[in-house]
């Protein structure tokens, strides 16, 4: 799977991936609200790019960033569609 994931797109890439059994799931989802994750973004802008609008977007590089995120359609089945914050 893991391979067919890496040479199919180069959106995502997929490393290290494990089986696990299923009384390990809920040792997963102990640390769930208390990972940090990371996320990137790309930003489109209808004006044009000058100097200073670089330097700005440059000094947010590493800033944290409270975001509001869906409920992502892959976990509706166990989770109620709302916006909750995440940091």
């Amino acid at each position: 799977v893991q391979q067919q994931v890496n040479e199919s797109t180069s959106l995502i890439q997929i490393h290290d991936l494990q089986k696990i059994r299923k009384r390990d799931c809920g040792k997963l989802k102990e640390g769930e609200e208390h990972k940090k994750k990371t996320y990137r973004c790309v930003v489109y802008i209808s004006e044009e790019l000058t100097e200073e609008r670089t330097k700005i977007l440059d000094g947010l590089k590493g800033k944290e960033f409270d975001l509001d995120q869906e409920t992502p359609i892959r976990v509706l089945h166990r989770r109620t569609l709302s916006t909750r914050k995440k940091r």
